[in-house]
């Protein structure tokens, strides 16, 4: 499973080292994220301004990028430019933001539009957030969560690509 965090907090937060470290448990991790805080930026795109993205070593990450740009810009540029080095992403993580994102703070959030990004390139996504006044082990517990719902969803499509194997054998035979 090749996965793709990103994430409005810049490629220095916590929060996205954290989910590229638990999520590396659970397929390759490839990183693309802002070179600074890029928080409320909704789903803007730097359609007017050049954008850069430099390849960086990142812990838990199979490649990771540090991209002068949007959160949007992000997932959009790392999507490119893996698939044209044959990298096929499966799924969008975008997280985990520093803050809650909640009612309309999501219409403003660039975690939120990264994620919609993936959405819009046909590609399941997840957000994650965390409020900052929760407990260390809270924090950890929703990190474990999130890594529960990919192995999750991973095994499902396991399940489906074997019925399908099955399906073409009974059909040869």
């Amino acid at each position: 499973m090749n996965i793709l965090v990103a994430n409005d907090d810049g490629i220095q937060a916590r929060g996205i080292a954290e989910l590229a470290k638990a999520l590396s448990k659970a397929g390759n991790v490839y990183v693309a994220a802002p070179n600074s805080q890029r928080s409320a930026s909704s789903h803007a795109l730097s359609v007017n301004d050049e954008i850069t993205m430099k390849k960086i070593d990142f812990e838990g990450a199979t490649m990771a990028f540090e991209v002068g740009g949007t959160p949007a810009d992000c997932v959009k540029l790392a999507l490119y430019v893996l698939r044209d080095k044959g990298i096929d992403i499966d799924v969008v993580y975008a997280g985990i933001n520093h803050g809650g994102n909640l009612g309309t703070d999501t219409m403003y959030s660039g975690t939120v539009s990264a994620a919609a990004e993936g959405l819009f390139n046909g590609l399941p996504a997840v957000a994650v957030l965390s409020l900052i006044h929760i407990s260390e082990p809270t924090r950890q517990a929703e990190i474990s969560y999130a890594v529960f719902c990919l192995k999750k969803k991973k095994t499902k499509k396991q399940k489906q690509e074997k019925n399908k194997t099955t399906q073409k054998k009974k059909k040869t035979i």
